[in-house]
């Protein structure tokens, strides 16, 4: 295996861990059908009915996303990137905003005044944010003092 690329050995490995997938499926299935002896079972479909079900377990397989323990960085990277035929993707994949995909709710009315539901000094608060959450220019130049400059910081994760 050494001797191929990146690329093949992902995809030797993709595809191994694929059929064994398949094969415990298989397995579980015949175990909860009462096969529990593995000796007796043929090695290739003897049926069509056994193809079908095989083919079905093998799409099965072959939809579901990969185990989180198997994903690789590289591999959890391509797929934050994959890009999906807009919201008609699986749940749990990305897609591009398009206003007239996405559900608003209906019949809301006209949005209230935040001051008007409020009382005290949350109401305070908001009314005279300038004075009670910002900084005055003395107290701005005084966290300035106090405060190092930024270093560089450099996830280890990302060295590799």
């Amino acid at each position: 295996m050494k001797a191929v690329n990146r690329s093949v050995r992902q995809r030797v490995m993709r595809r191994a861990a694929a059929a064994s997938r398949v094969a415990d499926a298989a397995l579980s299935i015949n175990t909860l059908a009462g096969f529990a002896d593995q000796s007796s079972w043929p090695v290739h479909c003897l049926n069509q009915a056994q193809k079908s079900a095989m083919s079905n377990i093998s799409r099965a397989v072959a939809d579901r996303a990969p185990a989180p323990s198997t994903e690789v960085p590289e591999a959890a990277f391509k797929q934050l990137l994959r890009r999906g035929p807009g919201y008609l993707a699986g749940p749990g994949s990305l897609a591009a905003y398009r206003r007239g995909c996405v559900s608003l709710p209906t019949g809301q009315g006209v949005a209230c005044k935040l001051e008007s539901v409020l009382s005290g000094d949350e109401r305070d608060a908001v009314i005279n944010f300038e004075a009670k959450m910002m900084l005055s220019d003395e107290e701005i130049a005084g966290a300035r003092q106090c405060v190092e400059a930024p270093g560089c910081f450099f996830d280890p994760v990302l060295a590799l």
